[in-house]
């Protein structure tokens, strides 16, 4: 079939479907619908459309040629008419009529003379009047007005609209043109302002005037609050930048695609090709300029051929030749560092196109010669221009999308924008063919690598800032610990095949391997380096991440654009086009998934190889990876099938099932799954078990809610105490090492490094509080910056599964199922709770704390790069003012570049200082906790935050020289085991989250690392030696004694743990970094020396492993399996409090009750295996419940009587307790234990309870029992005693069974027991005696008796038992207290 038949064919099929039409057409005016508009144009008599559309029909149906009858730009005038024509007028709408676009760009012209009169002063009003009067109803069409006005007079001056018009050639140009009215601009009131047309300013976007109008176009990006807010941005931009990608994406699908070509080249103009892009080495430079000369205009081209045809002539001499290559050198060199014209850029992009269009003919042919269906891309003049999309190719598109995706992962372009698609439409036709998905990223990546190194224009993104936003988006889209376990892979010299490949061999041959031969060495070299360009390499991992992260962009952007363009759109060829990226993004997801899972599984594979068959190996795992891809292709392929049905039969599910496949890694791909796995995700019972996926949405409702309660009271104060500490004690530890660096080196230059390091503090922290102020106000307003601000462990992460739910409530109502509609209302309720400004303030608190400290880590790693730089160049040989200046400068430069838009901190070094101060560091452990507790969420409760306790204890243990132990492993002793072994060195700040070969000032980054561990061990060393001699003196408090019940019992003395004796008064040291820690180790040694409990007789390594336990495993998530492992031994206390506590996690504010409860007592409330009275502690229930008593003095314990103090010491993340009296401080340290004697009632085995206790305590007081206390401790005989006590333990000989036996017949403590048990029977008898607590039966089983003979009816027996109770009672009360 030839060209002709071919047309002639497409023809018929065309008229066929015109006749179709026209019979519909006819078949609407006879049912009465019309075309006509009142006064449509104002003539004499209304034009009669309908008429024209019979006409139209008729003439189709008998078999002739359909005409056009579009209006012509040379309508007869309007006249004023009484409002028919304002009406027609506000009416038009932006649709598929060509008229009505030519009839808004004819508006547009008007527009341009009225704004060069609103810039004559006073004339403004008129201006806006005319923008009021004419403004249509229909909002795409203002802006198809806006963009109108500013394109043509930007590409063309007005005297050469005609010249440009009229030239055949430029079809491209003129079909641009057209889309946007150029006719009606051409022969409209712009002709009349040559000056306003003529002047190059005034046709620039930077020009107020245009830009005025691109603003009303496309206000979210161009407006007062859109990423280009002033014509200013518009210079450091070209015409693919993200943001503006973001609108052509959309504009490209539709009839309008010149538009965006001609947004494109108002953008670029004045800008060469790749003008953003700076080479760095040759082979950039040559890329370069091979992608410049490629895409020369064609006046260039033409000049460059007729110069090349001079010198291949013949007909020069020597001198001429070089002449002429000399002008052959100047106007290439003109013309790559000059802008393109409008024609050359126009054109470009549509001979792309067509060579597009063509291309699918072709293949359209191939695959159906006989073409028995209308094709659009065969027969192009015949089809509508909406069936006719495609994108041009962007020259140097490859290295301009590795720069955009980093500008946009570290939020220097909008989140929604989308970067440069390096995937022509040649490419991706291609790659959707079964198995091809990954020859995308092949191709790609083997274009990154051709064009060298190089730097975007504004210096903000070299290779190492590209790598670490890959890694930000595997971290996004991949399972979690992928991204740090690739970021580790890919830059750990350990997993990196960097030699040449054929020297690997000779390395890997080691005892039992057999050498290989030369041709086996070449098979092998060529088989791996294959497998590595393909499939491993670290340019083909960062590709293929990159493309995934544009294609999503992109049709997240179409998928936009198809709502707001929807009228000028062919459904059909848009939702074609969105599921080819669709079908690519999700076939390169499933097989790079698979690839990073084998990456991490198979470490150092080629070494294993190159001890077999190293090419079969190659061999073998190189079809692994086709087949795996071809799997996933296919999976989505089918999916995609199912889709396309969906579309048809239930159209408003189909973009749900699309988003709920994406959120299931493809496990949710019907209809019917949808639904199951939607109902799965608000089911209450995932608060329990989730399953395999983790938290359901229910669940993470529940929860975000818990934290947000939990954290709502001293949390934020308590975050800023710990990292407050951590700042003060960096200076500390660096000048401690420092200060040992002078001495040994005998020059001050440490010393004054380290001065410099730590300086500005004063400016520092004014900027840090700024900082801390506006993310607070942020993160309060803004729920979803919140989950970016806020430390990991306390956020709920949230994700699209929300969306898909929406969307499925929708279903749901229409269906009517009531039960799925009531618990995805439940589910909402929790997450708009948790979503509330005022329920969020402690996360709001922690935001403004983590705030401050990224501040003051930015500061100081800027410092650091500044004084690594300049002193690195200059020394000290140049002023000492200019080189405070040169800081300075480097400094300020440095800083800015540390910080995203969002104010949120990107520098690897800076982040991990800042991290390991907020305790927010991603770990190992942490991530695999919390992978299990989403599947069981019920076991959060044992173990709420893992992460903050891991990281807690890393840098708590980061004081003690365990870090120089050989063998022991952590980032800390990696760092101090390193030496000058440069792999050594690369591995270490690996582990710190820093890619040495990548970051700037790596080493010197390094080298403070050091110094500051080293500092810290000094620091540490020297707070543990000075803190055991305070604490041998009883000033240090650490975490008590071993035995848990002899703990209670001291604390219900007024003894409290983890305090410090300051002033005489006993100030909480816990939750400040390293002190609490040393501090607990140093008070427990001593307690364990001088106490007299029963640590005595514990066992050492008891003691020992008990204090190790509590100083550091209670911070770690192995705590909370403390309450889980004694419920399940049957403890009902444990059991009660366990359930308080999850109770207590609900209730809304529940940690602010606890602050408002100790502001109105913080009595010590005897509450043991109280259910409720463990819930009412932290709230103001807390003062209905019983207080302890001290038995010796009648005060509540704990109590502070002073009400403002009372409320700061509340308030305060660290406590103050009043200072012990002498003689409490010598009955706790004589180990008399009092509190057991006191558990039961006098010659009773019947415990008292808890209101008994408050009773008896409270009249026992009233003996002053303490001054009897006072007297035996000022009496050397009861001293002596205690002595001699202390004496018989530390003999080696006595067992602790003779220890227990001398320490019951010790007169001190039975002196002490007589007091004590002659003071409680006189209070039994007193209460008993007191008719307000006759209801609590003191006496116990008299009382019984009475009861039980009046029952009986032996009334005189009972009345006997009555008196001789009561005279029991009286001689009890006889008795005077010991003196």
């Amino acid at each position: 079939m030839d060209n002709e038949e071919l047309i002639q064919q497409q023809s018929e099929i065309v008229k066929q479907g015109m006749k179709r039409d026209a019979e519909e057409e006819l078949k609407r005016i006879e049912e009465g619908n019309t075309y006509n508009a009142p006064n449509t144009w104002i003539y004499s008599d209304p034009e009669d459309k309908d008429s024209e559309v019979i006409n139209q029909a008729e003439t189709v149906l008998q078999g002739g040629e359909l005409q056009d009858t579009q209006p012509t730009p040379e309508q007869p005038p309007m006249q004023p008419n009484e409002g028919g024509f304002a009406e027609w007028h506000r009416d038009r709408e932006l649709n598929m009529n060509p008229a009505n676009w030519a009839y808004m760009a004819g508006m547009a012209a008007l527009d341009v003379p009225f704004d060069v009169i609103g810039l004559v002063p006073g004339l403004g009003g008129i201006d806006d009047t005319w923008d009021e009067m004419t403004k249509f109803d229909d909002d795409n069409a203002n802006k198809f007005r806006s963009v109108a006005s500013f394109l043509m007079p930007t590409v063309l001056s007005v005297s050469k609209y005609a010249k440009f018009l009229n030239a055949t050639k430029l079809t491209g140009l003129t079909k641009a043109a057209a889309n946007v009215g150029g006719v009606g601009l051409i022969n409209g009131a712009v002709a009349t302002i040559s000056d306003y047309g003529e002047d190059a300013e005034n046709r620039l976007l930077t020009h107020p005037d245009n830009f005025k109008r691109l603003a009303e176009w496309y206000p979210e990006t161009f407006g007062p609050q859109g990423t280009y807010a002033i014509p200013e941005d518009l210079k450091t931009i070209d015409g693919t930048d993200p943001e503006i990608n973001k609108m052509l994406a959309a504009i490209d699908e539709t009839v309008l695609s010149g538009v965006g070509d001609l947004i494109g080249y108002a953008i670029n103009a004045g800008k060469p090709l790749l003008w953003n892009i700076k080479p760095l080495d040759e082979t950039s430079f040559l890329w370069k300029k091979k992608e410049q000369l490629k895409n020369l205009g064609k006046e260039a081209k033409s000049k460059i051929i007729d110069l090349d045809q001079a010198i291949k002539s013949g007909l020069l001499d020597d001198d001429q030749v070089a002449g002429v290559a000399k002008t052959k050198d100047d106007v290439i060199n003109t013309a790559v560092n000059s802008t393109e014209s409008a024609e050359d850029y126009v054109t470009r992009n549509q001979r792309s196109r067509q060579r597009t269009f063509d291309r699918r003919a072709l293949q359209s042919i191939a695959n159906d010669p006989n073409v028995q269906s209308f094709d659009p891309n065969v027969a192009q003049k015949l089809a509508p221009e909406a069936k006719l999309t495609a994108k041009p190719e962007i020259p140097g598109a490859a290295v301009k999308n590795t720069i955009d995706v980093a500008a946009q992962e570290f939020g220097e372009k909008s989140r929604n924008s989308v970067p440069t698609n390096p995937i022509t439409d040649a490419m991706r036709e291609k790659g959707l063919q079964l198995g091809n998905s990954w020859y995308l990223v092949d191709d790609i990546t083997r274009k990154v690598k051709a064009s060298g190194e190089y730097i975007d224009f504004q210096d903000k993104f070299p290779k190492g800032k590209r790598s670490e936003a890959i890694m930000r988006i595997y971290e996004k889209i991949m399972k979690p610990d992928t991204a740090d376990g690739l970021r580790e892979l890919l830059s750990d010299d350990r997993y990196i095949v960097k030699q040449e490949l054929p020297s690997l061999f000779d390395e890997a041959v080691t005892e039992n391997v057999t050498w290989l031969n030369s041709d086996a060495r070449e098979a092998a070299a060529v088989a791996i380096s294959d497998l590595l360009d393909v499939y491993l390499g670290k340019e083909s991992i960062e590709t293929s991440a990159r493309v995934m992260s544009t294609l999503g962009k992109e049709v997240s952007a179409m998928s936009k654009g198809s709502v707001e363009f929807g009228n000028l759109m062919d459904d059909e060829v848009v939702f074609k086009n969105i599921m080819d990226r669709v079908e690519l993004l999700e076939s390169l997801y499933g097989q790079s998934k698979y690839q990073a899972g084998w990456n991490l599984q198979n470490l150092k594979w080629w070494q294993r190889w190159l001890k077999g068959d190293a090419a079969e190996q190659a061999a073998r795992t190189f079809e692994e990876f086709k087949r795996v891809g071809v799997e996933e292709h296919s999976k989505i392929k089918k999916f995609r099938e199912t889709l396309m049905s969906a579309k048809k039969t239930n159209p408003e599910m189909v973009n749900t099932l699309k988003a709920a496949y994406d959120y299931s890694d493809g496990n949710v791909d019907t209809i019917l799954k949808l639904n199951k796995w939607a109902k799965e995700q608000i089911d209450p019972r995932g608060l329990f078990y989730s399953g395999g996926d983790g938290m359901n949405l229910f669940a993470k409702g529940a929860w975000a809610v818990t934290y947000n309660n939990v954290l709502s009271g001293l949390s934020p104060l308590r975050a800023a105490v710990g990292n407050g500490a951590s700042l003060i004690l960096k200076p500390m530890t660096t000048f401690a090492r420092a200060g040992l660096s002078s001495v040994l080196t005998k020059s001050t230059e440490p010393w004054e490094r380290a001065i410099y390091l730590h300086g500005s503090m004063f400016e520092t922290t004014r900027r840090a509080m700024s900082d801390a102020m506006t993310r607070m106000a942020r993160v309060h307003s803004d729920p979803d910056f919140m989950m970016k601000a806020v430390r990991k462990d306390f956020v709920i992460e949230e994700d699209n599964a929300y969306k898909i739910i929406d969307d499925m409530a929708e279903h749901w109502q229409k269906t009517d199922d009531k039960a799925s509609q009531f618990f995805y209302g439940w589910a909402k309720f929790n997450r708009s709770m948790a979503r509330m400004k005022w329920m969020r303030m402690g996360m709001t608190g922690m935001a403004g704390v983590d705030a401050f400290t990224d501040t003051f880590m930015a500061t100081f790693n800027s410092r650091l790069k500044a004084y690594d730089d300049i002193f690195g160049q200059t020394g000290k040989t140049v002023d000492i003012n200019q080189f405070s200046q040169n800081l300075k400068k480097a400094e300020m430069a440095n800083y800015h570049q540390m910080f995203d838009k969002d104010g949120l901190l990107t520098d690897a070094a800076a982040k991990n200082a800042s991290g390991e101060v907020a305790l927010n560091l991603d770990d190992a452990t942490a991530t695999w906790l919390n992978e299990g507790l989403g599947k069981v969420p019920a076991l959060k409760t044992l173990m709420m935050f893992p992460r903050t306790g891991i990281n807690q204890v890393k840098m708590a243990l980061s004081y003690t020289p365990i870090g120089k132990i050989p063998g022991f492993k952590s980032k800390y002793a990696q760092i101090l085991q390193a030496g000058n072994d440069e792999q050594l060195i690369i591995n270490a700040l690996s582990a710190h989250g820093i890619d040495y070969n990548t970051t700037p000032n790596a080493m010197a980054i390094y080298k403070q690392l050091r110094d500051e561990y080293e500092g810290r061990m000094m620091i540490g060393s020297a707070t543990a030696i000075m803190g055991y001699w305070y604490a041998m003196s009883g000033n240090i408090r650490g975490n008590g004694p071993a035995n848990a019940s002899e703990r209670q019992d001291l604390m219900r003395k007024g003894w409290k743990p983890y305090t410090v004796n300051i002033g005489g008064n006993w100030v909480s040291y816990k939750g400040i970094p390293m002190i609490e820690q040393m501090f607990a180790l140093v008070g427990d040694l001593a307690y364990n020396q001088t106490a007299l409990g029963s640590n005595l007789t514990t066992d050492f390594l008891d003691k020992l492993g008990w204090t190790i336990s509590a100083t550091y495993l209670n911070n770690t998530p192995l705590y909370g399996i403390e309450p889980f492992m004694a419920v399940m031994n049957g403890d009902e206390a444990a059991f009660k409090r366990l359930g308080a506590n999850i109770a207590r996690g609900a209730l809304p504010l529940s940690g602010a009750h606890g602050v408002v409860a100790n502001a109105i007592t913080q009595a010590q409330k005897d509450i043991y295996d109280d259910a409720t009275g463990y819930l009412l502690n932290t709230t103001v229930g807390k003062a209905a419940l019983p207080s302890q008593i001290d038995h010796w003095t009648g005060e509540k314990i704990n109590e502070i009587d002073n009400p403002l103090l009372r409320i700061i010491n509340a308030a305060s993340p660290i406590k103050v307790h009043g200072g012990e009296e002498p003689w409490r401080l010598w009955l706790i340290n004589s180990g008399f234990d009092d509190i057991g004697i006191l558990k039961k009632k006098f010659d009773s085995d019947v415990e008292y309870t808890a209101e008994e206790r408050q009773a008896i305590g409270r009249l026992m007081g009233e003996d002053q029992l303490w001054k009897k206390v006072n007297k035996m401790m000022n009496e050397p005989r009861w001293n002596e005693e205690l002595n001699n006590l202390r004496q018989v333990i530390n003999d080696p000989s006595a067992s602790a069974a003779d220890v227990k036996r001398y320490k019951d017949t010790l007169p001190v403590y039975q002196r002490l027991k007589k007091i004590l048990r002659d003071s409680q029977q006189r209070a039994e008898a007193r209460l008993a005696m007191d008719p307000n607590y006759k209801h609590l039966d003191i006496q116990g089983t008299g009382r019984a008796i009475v009861k039980q003979k009046m029952k009986k009816g032996m009334v005189k027996d009972a009345k006997t038992q009555a008196q001789t109770n009561q005279e029991r009672i009286k001689e009890i009360l006889k008795k005077t207290p010991n003196k």
